[in-house]
């Protein structure tokens, strides 16, 4: 889950052009009669048009002689002090064992500062400062997770191609069903009420304006792939995100690499091992290091976080995929790392196979004046 400064950072970008909104004209946000917002320059498009399809839900709208409404509140947003942060020389600030040793399948951190543990059948509800709140039981393993900005809990079980949506109190609030779906997959925010599903071949985006239904949106096909993949998008693509330009970044983990797409389904970037590295580990090279990624998150200045987990560290790299520092390693006492997620006070929070919980400090925030 995105932190608070991440969600208005997205709130206040444009889903169309992807640029934030600025107190310039040509950036001014722009709210159809739906309330989805866009920029001037964008909706400027349909000019000569009398109606105008709203691109997030789909509904058609008349154009106003005098054009749509600046959305005052966003321009409001904009005057807001925003907080500077610099990358730091990273500090463990806080190292816990959970309850048991189970493995810390995902993590999430919801708007109130609470994190959500996945733990094989279990959900684990701790408050900021890992307190056990709650206990979700399910009857069948989780095999992949996301938050939704509204609090709810969308949940991939091992043995079923059904998404389950459950609120924060565990009670089942109903499913979503894709003829493109299968038992094989993993799910991510996608933000803005979207959800992004993860196959092998196949990546979907799913939008809802109720959160309960939920369509089809867009759909990048293995065929668009073919010659470079083998027929494949990904081997084996566990966990995913969104950034805030609407890259889906995805961790592979028996290709060991990190991969970026945009909505076109065309690569942005890849961060692989060394081909030799396996053989070879005592290579200091960073390119070589990454064997069997597992979670993966950005921060709030979409830089990308991935738990190296056979190497038992966790690396940083900026937002084109290169590699800037480790932030946690062995030596700090952490084994085999399998998720990641930066909380609301832009504190990385990291899960193990042994349900270890660490809390790194890498950024210090100041105020701009």
């Amino acid at each position: 889950m995105a932190s608070v400064e991440a969600n208005l950072q997205e709130m206040l970008t444009c889903q169309i052009c992807f640029d934030s909104y600025t107190l310039d004209p040509p950036k001014h946000p722009k709210a159809l009669p739906c309330l989805h917002t866009f920029c001037l320059s964008c909706l400027e498009q349909f000019q000569g048009h009398t109606s105008v399809e709203c691109p997030s839900c789909r509904r058609s709208h008349e154009i106003p002689k005098d054009g749509f409404h600046t959305h005052f509140h966003f321009l409001s947003l904009l005057d807001t002090p925003a907080r500077k942060s610099t990358l730091v020389q990273p500090m463990v600030r806080q190292k816990l064992q959970l309850e048991n040793k189970c493995v810390i399948h995902g993590l999430s951190v919801g708007r109130n500062d609470d994190v959500i543990a996945v733990r094989g059948r279990t959900i684990q509800i701790y408050d900021a400062k890992f307190g056990l709140k709650d206990t979700l039981r399910l009857k069948q393993y989780i095999a992949s997770a996301t938050l939704m900005s509204d609090a709810m809990l969308v949940i991939k079980e091992t043995a079923s191609s059904t998404l389950k949506i459950l609120n924060m109190k565990g009670d089942y609030q109903g499913s979503i069903n894709n003829p493109k779906f299968s038992k094989s997959m993993t799910v991510a925010n996608g933000g803005c009420n979207k959800l992004v599903i993860v196959k092998q071949n196949m990546v979907l985006y799913l939008e809802s304006t109720d959160n309960i239904q939920w369509v089809e949106k867009a759909c990048i096909q293995q065929s668009f792939f073919q010659l470079m993949y083998q027929h494949k998008f990904f081997e084996a693509p566990w966990y995913a995100t969104v950034n805030s330009k609407g890259i889906l970044i995805v961790s592979d983990h028996h290709r060991h690499c990190i991969r970026g797409l945009n909505k076109q389904g065309t690569d942005v970037f890849c961060y692989m091992k060394n081909e030799t590295s396996l053989d070879n580990p005592g290579d200091e090279n960073p390119e070589s290091k990454l064997h069997w990624p597992r979670g993966i998150c950005v921060d709030v200045q979409d830089y990308i976080i991935v738990a190296d987990h056979m190497n038992q560290q966790v690396a940083l790299l900026s937002p084109k995929g290169d590699f800037i520092r480790y932030l946690l390693t062995k030596q700090d006492g952490v084994r085999f790392p399998r998720s990641v997620v930066v909380n609301n006070n832009g504190q990385l929070i990291v899960g193990d196979d042994w349900g270890q919980v660490f809390v790194v400090e890498y950024r210090k925030y100041t105020d701009m004046v």
